[in-house]
């Protein structure tokens, strides 16, 4: 990886957009967290100074309304004296505005307040609000209200400490806010990155596993549920993966093991005619062993061919009404032959059956697979029984067998394509039987089961869906 595509891996990796969403939102939290507080701490301070200056018009109210404009001016003076000349100011007018006593703040002193002030009133015949004095630019809480017949008190209070009281929280809080902002996007940063361990440890295993590390898996234990989740389903599908991908290398070596026996019969057939120079009364004869050993291989390809459409749900079916006890019956009827051959005796107890939804002759098949099965491996003298019963919405129609049974070590395999055991090499087949019996089975909705001891039987069972008026 070049340093020139490092920042942009870095830009569109989903850890950084995480940490740069969880920095924005720290941001506006934080700043809105404190405005909030700022706006209280403002809030406050005005509603202090307020109190601060309603208590003096009511003290001053009452003086003025009952001293003259001498002891009004050294009322006045004694005021602002206790405040700061320059932090305070009183001053009575006229209701046209005209100044009678004015003290403090000397810059305001030929200041004349319209009187527009007063046809918006913080209470009857007054108002209060702030103005900035020019030109400093200085704040200045001012109380104007009308005491009596054309006079007119004027209170103002600056507002120079709270302002710098405010300017120290404004420089403060941004000076945290940076801070932790920074630390912030630190821990969203660390926080992502650990969120994104899981998904990346699923992307190291499974490039391990495009590799051929087939083993590989994601350590699940040590994430949080969502992440755990997510590797235990790859896991999941990595031993499907590894599974099926068995499955297909010895699947191949089957296929090789019985397409070839059939190739090479075909060839040493046709090779001796050829050395011996068959004479034509033989050729026929010939050319029968070969055409046989060719409809072998035509019907493994064929079967394995509908077990894939069956599998993979593409093979259309021609769904009719079936009475299963006509199917079990005319089962047994072709087999019989086989089943006298063998000097096995073949049976079925088939009561009276409600009708099933299915193709008939994909049902006759699995039917058929699981009949040939039992007698291939029943030795003489054994038995062969098929029953039929309801099983709530479904119809199970079950192959017993006094045969050899299966081992334990071949269960888990015996639907698998082209599987045969070790005791069931001796026996014709290509181990496909089974395995379409199986689709059959799952493309109707239902299955097979199957329960078999060793040296005293088997017994399979393929259950089938009853028709859903029926059911």
């Amino acid at each position: 990886m070049s340093w020139n595509t490092l920042p942009d891996r870095l830009f569109r990796s989903v850890a950084f957009r995480l940490t740069l969403v969880y920095a924005v939102l720290f941001a506006l939290v934080s700043c809105a967290g404190v405005y909030g507080i700022y706006f209280m701490i403002a809030t406050y301070l005005r509603r202090e100074i307020d109190e601060e200056i309603l208590d003096e018009k009511d003290e001053l109210a009452y003086l003025v309304s009952t001293q003259d404009i001498d002891q009004i001016r050294e009322m006045f003076l004694l005021e602002t004296k206790d405040e700061g000349l320059n932090n305070v100011f009183f001053r009575l007018t006229s209701s046209s505005g005209d100044v009678r006593v004015s003290c403090g703040m000397s810059r305001w002193a030929e200041q004349v307040f319209p009187s527009d002030w007063f046809t918006e009133n913080y209470e009857e015949g007054a108002v209060l609000e702030t103005v900035v004095v020019q030109p400093e630019g200085r704040k200045v809480r001012v109380f104007s209200s009308e005491i009596g017949p054309n006079k007119v008190l004027q209170i103002g209070f600056a507002l120079d400490q709270h302002e710098r009281l405010l300017a120290q929280f404004r420089q403060n809080a941004a000076m945290i806010i940076t801070a932790m902002l920074a630390l912030g996007t630190l821990i969203g940063w660390k926080m992502a990155r650990k969120a994104m361990e899981g998904v990346e440890d699923v992307t190291h295993t499974a490039e391990r596993i495009t590799q051929g590390h087939l083993d590989e898996r994601v350590r699940v234990a040590q994430y949080g549920d969502e992440i755990a989740k997510l590797g235990d389903a790859f896991n999941r599908m990595a031993d499907r993966v590894q599974k099926l991908l068995i499955e297909m290398r010895e699947m191949n070596d089957n296929i090789a093991h019985d397409l070839r026996s059939p190739i090479a019969r075909i060839r040493g057939i046709s090779e001796t005619a050829i050395a011996l120079r068959t004479p034509p009364t033989d050729i026929e004869q010939t050319l029968g062993n070969v055409v046989e050993e060719c409809d072998r291989l035509l019907h493994i390809i064929n079967t394995m061919l509908d077990i894939s459409e069956a599998e993979a749900g593409i093979g259309r079916l021609e769904l009719v009404d079936i009475d299963l006890g006509t199917v079990i019956r005319q089962a047994v009827d072709l087999f019989q032959p086989v089943a006298e051959e063998k000097n096995i005796f073949l049976r079925a107890e088939v009561n009276s059956l409600p009708p099933i939804r299915g193709d008939l002759r994909k049902i006759q098949r699995a039917l058929a697979n699981l009949i040939d099965n039992a007698l291939k491996y029943t030795d003489s003298g054994g038995q062969v029984t098929l029953l039929a019963e309801e099983c709530g919405r479904f119809l199970k129609i079950t192959v017993q067998d006094t045969g050899m049974g299966i081992p334990d070590k071949d269960k888990n395999k015996i639907f698998e394509r082209f599987y045969r055991g070790d005791s069931s090499r001796t026996h014709p087949g290509s181990g496909l039987g089974l395995s379409l019996a199986c689709a059959i089975a799952h493309a109707h909705g239902g299955e097979i089961t199957f329960h078999s001891s060793l040296g005293h039987g088997s017994s399979f069972s393929l259950i089938l869906p009853r028709k859903k008026s029926e059911q």
